[in-house]
């Protein structure tokens, strides 16, 4: 047994995450690419190779410095096209300002 207690060769995938269950991770930065290739994936099902219901999953971090104007974008032309094609998105935001990890108020003495 080696000190990071395998024995022999690598360890045996386990079977839920076989090629078959991985998901497609975008990490949707709403820019120029990543809308481009997302509207491709969309759009065009020759240009994946994935199911889009079962097996993607848009990622899209909420900093608050967005543009209005991408946000207005993203809303009128994508959004209404993830949500025909049921795709699961996933939008991950920034707390207030002294907010802990819990999001519950700090309490200052």
């Amino acid at each position: 047994m080696t000190a990071d207690g395998f024995s022999g060769g690598a360890p045996a995938i386990p079977p839920e995450f076989s090629q078959e269950h991985m998901k497609t991770i975008l990490s949707f930065g709403m820019g120029v690419e990543s809308s481009a290739l997302l509207l491709s994936w969309l759009e065009r099902p020759e240009s994946r190779d994935f199911d889009l219901e079962r097996d993607l999953v848009v990622i899209t971090a909420q900093t608050g410095g967005e543009h209005p104007d991408t946000k207005w974008l993203c809303e009128q032309y994508l959004l209404p096209r993830m949500r025909a094609h049921c795709v699961r998105y996933v939008q991950v935001a920034r707390g207030p300002s002294g907010s802990r990890r819990d999001n519950s108020p700090q309490r200052h003495a």
